[in-house]
């Protein structure tokens, strides 16, 4: 089955919303879990650092699929 490509953006920003969400609840659950010590916080800086690599490939191949589109 060949997806078109609004359809592939669709789920590209759908993955891009459900990577948002779980790195926001997650940065909350460090900071809370830290007693609010954000600096020198090794998990949050690694946490945020990891979601925010995946969202930048993601928004890279979203940028690929609209281009395609022009």
């Amino acid at each position: 089955m060949i997806m078109n490509i609004k359809e592939k953006i669709r789920y590209i920003d759908l993955a891009s919303t459900i990577i948002s969400l779980i790195m926001i609840t997650g940065i909350i659950y460090f900071v809370i879990d830290s007693d609010f010590q954000i600096f020198m916080n090794v998990r949050l800086i690694i946490f945020a650092i990891i979601f925010s690599i995946i969202g930048f490939f993601l928004s890279r191949k979203r940028l690929e699929l609209f281009d395609e589109t022009l």
